[in-house]
């Protein structure tokens, strides 16, 4: 393929994906950069990559996420909302609205990472995603990239079950609990990540006040984290039932 023949077909990829997101980009070059992954950029200096964007779409996109939901459920609680907020903007959720739109076919990747799967990590889609919501942002205003991030996200608001969130939130759970019984909050650290880069396995530990509580393995640190707190919160509601209420959390 020549660079000419890669240049339109980057350039085809970017109509589509513009289509798929119901925007018409007024600065292109701002798709482009949310587009661009950090290995791309390392290979064809000095391009920007979409790190900065990412920084700014995480929260571009939890305020969009935030404002909706109380709008959408009047009634819910502040804890409710806080779950289902974090439920929505989970890595694998995000990694699918990613492959929704398509995205995946049109990040720009280095020779090393195509040839590993990029365009398939969960992680390298949930970056994307969020730095093109900044991209949204910024190229159309809130406006604009709320109008987006409600038309992806549509399905999954429409049918929240706040009780299956509460259950599969096994981290906010784990730190309602030590706050109702006064202990301090937990630790997450990530001790191995296994596997091949395209497919890797993260083990992580929890800790509180320096007590090893639980550990968990996932595709992502955030699924692992779930895990390890999931384990951490069995053991500590069983030793209360052990010990009759009251436990010392010492080793």
């Amino acid at each position: 393929m020549t660079p000419k023949n890669g240049c339109q077909i980057f350039e085809m990829q970017m109509a589509q994906l513009e289509t798929r997101l119901g925007h018409r980009f007024v600065r292109r070059d701002l798709l482009v950069e949310a587009v661009t992954h950090r290995s791309y950029a390392m290979e064809h200096p000095p391009t920007p990559h979409n790190e900065r964007l990412e920084f700014l779409g995480d929260a571009v996109l939890g305020f969009i996420l935030c404002a909706w939901l109380v709008e959408q459920f009047p009634t819910a609680s502040e804890g409710e909302l806080a779950k289902a907020k974090g439920y929505l903007a989970a890595s694998a959720q995000l990694a699918r609205a990613a492959e929704r739109i398509g995205l995946g076919n049109a990040l720009r990747l280095g020779r090393n990472e195509e040839q590993q799967g990029g365009r398939r990590k969960p992680n390298l889609l949930e970056n994307a995603f969020e730095a093109v919501v900044a991209a949204l942002y910024l190229d159309g205003g809130i406006a604009v990239a709320t109008q987006v991030v409600r038309q992806i996200f549509a399905p999954e608001v429409s049918t929240l079950n706040f009780a299956r969130i509460a259950a599969l939130d096994a981290k906010t759970a784990l730190q309602d609990w030590l706050r109702l019984h006064r202990r301090p909050l937990p630790t997450y650290h990530t001790v191995a990540v296994a596997g091949q880069s395209h497919q890797p396995t993260f083990h992580v530990t929890v800790a509180v006040a320096g007590r090893l509580l639980g550990e968990g393995c996932g595709p992502s640190r955030k699924a692992a984290e779930q895990a390890a707190a999931a384990v951490a919160l069995e053991r500590l509601k069983a030793e209360v039932i052990t010990d009759g209420g009251q436990t010392d959390g010492g080793q």
